[in-house]
């Protein structure tokens, strides 16, 4: 629970947020909740961790996920000219800048949003709880989209290849599989939301991927 209720006093609390340090406590979030299915928590006689876990959800689409242009790689300084890299961490992507405004996620945060977002969309309140937080689902699916062209571009732009090897992304995969999780799972699901599915589905189609 300290790592959770840590990560809503970053959202919630913090005019500029210390990307590293919420990182490290998303990670730890993370490992806590790998095995868990149910986040909704109906059975509990308290209600104090569901509400926190609602809390960190919400906190997480609205803050991070809908914030424009925050969803995406940092661009790459010797491709794009002025993107923000981070040591040992950083992602590299042409395909990521058509958002140029606002800040763009720390990608090591990236990742780990990403996989927060995976683990709580396997309880279907969630999933239903994502399709209406606002622009989150249409984010992630742009997102995808990008990723999805730009893992083939820097296959080419890797060591041996014509490109230089600081275009690789090293959590760019991650990041292409954790999407993917996400989609997969309110492609087959049952749901109210049939509508948002079939635009969802119809964008990516139109892009290919």
């Amino acid at each position: 629970l300290e790592p959770c209720l840590g990560i809503i006093h970053i959202l919630e609390g913090c005019e500029v947020v210390d990307e590293a340090d919420a990182e490290a406590k998303l990670e730890a979030l993370v490992v806590r909740c790998a095995t868990w299915y149910d986040f909704t928590l109906e059975d509990q006689a308290d209600d104090f961790l569901p509400i926190t876990l609602k809390r960190l959800f919400d906190g997480v689409c609205e803050k991070w996920i809908q914030k424009k242009g925050w969803l995406r790689c940092v661009r790459d300084t010797e491709h794009e000219g002025g993107g923000r890299a981070t040591e040992g961490r950083d992602a590299t992507c042409s395909m990521c800048s058509e958002e140029d405004d606002g800040e763009y996620a720390r990608p090591g945060l990236l990742l780990n949003v990403l996989q927060l977002l995976r683990l709580f969309t396997r309880d279907p309140r969630y999933r239903t709880r994502l399709v209406r937080a606002g622009t989150s689902l249409q984010r992630i699916a742009r997102f995808l989209r990008l990723r999805s062209r730009a893992h083939f571009e820097e296959r080419w732009l890797a060591p041996g290849g014509h490109g230089s090897a600081s275009a690789a992304t090293p959590l760019g995969r991650e990041m292409l599989v954790e999407c993917v999780s996400i989609v997969r799972r309110l492609a087959t699901d049952e749901g109210e939301y049939n509508s948002a599915k079939t635009n969802l589905s119809d964008g990516l189609a139109r892009e290919n991927c």
